[in-house]
C-alpha cells in the first residue's frame, strides 16, 4: 500500500502526490526529479510565500 511510509504525529503532514495531481505517476526513484513534489517542499520550507500547486505529467523512473 502506498501509505506504508506515512508518519504519525501532530506536526506531520503526509502527502500522496497522486491525490494532488492525477497526472503524477512518480515512483520511489523519480520523486527526486518530480516538480509536483518539489513545489510541496518549497512551500513547506517557505510557508510565508507559497507558490501555486503544479499538476504536470510525471513518468515513473524518469521524473518530470
Amino acid at each position: 500500500m502506498d501509505t506504508s511510509a506515512f508518519l504519525p504525529g501532530p506536526d506531520v503532514q503526509n502527502i500522496r502526490l497522486q491525490d494532488s495531481c492525477r497526472l503524477d505517476g512518480s515512483d520511489h526513484i523519480s520523486v527526486a526529479y518530480d516538480r509536483v513534489a518539489l513545489r510541496f517542499v518549497e512551500n513547506a520550507l517557505d510557508p510565508a510565500h507559497p507558490k501555486p500547486r503544479l499538476c504536470v505529467p510525471v513518468l515513473p523512473a524518469v521524473g518530470g
